[in-house]
């Protein structure tokens, strides 16, 4: 199984003073055999929220390489990007972020049908082009 996750799960995986933290580590739990993507976009997202969250750079760092270790790193490609131009034009009422729209793009090329995210107003509107919706994940 393939899962793309969010910044929102990585969060509350990363900091434990996160609303969501135990949800996610017993989720990351149940996942332990499948296959976790992180965009470069979300990584991006993630290292400037969790700095300033967390008010510690070496655990910020720490989180960083844990998450290269542990997860597979996607960029985005220029059909991904132009994908996401359709969608933020498509959904413009939502205001989805970069990431969000990235992971949604990725979604489509990629043909993962599973996110692991806490923001489920976003990727619950979102209607991919390669199924019905996505599920997500807790």
């Amino acid at each position: 199984m393939e899962i793309l996750i969010d910044t929102s799960a990585l969060l509350s995986i990363h900091w434990t003073q996160d609303a969501n933290h135990q949800k996610a580590a017993r989720q990351l739990h149940k996942l332990q055999d499948a296959v976790i993507w992180v965009a470069m976009p979300v990584l991006s997202e993630f290292f400037y929220i969790a700095n300033s969250r967390m008010k510690d750079y070496r655990r910020v760092l720490r989180a960083l390489i844990q998450i290269r270790t542990d997860y597979g790193l996607v960029s985005l490609e220029d059909e991904d990007t132009q994908r996401m131009e359709q969608i933020k034009h498509k959904y413009a009422d939502a205001e989805f972020d970069y990431a969000d729209a990235a992971l949604m793009a990725l979604s489509e090329r990629l043909k993962i049908t599973r996110v692991f995210t806490f923001d489920q107003r976003d990727f619950g509107m979102f209607i991919p082009a390669h199924t019905p919706h996505l599920e997500l994940i807790p």
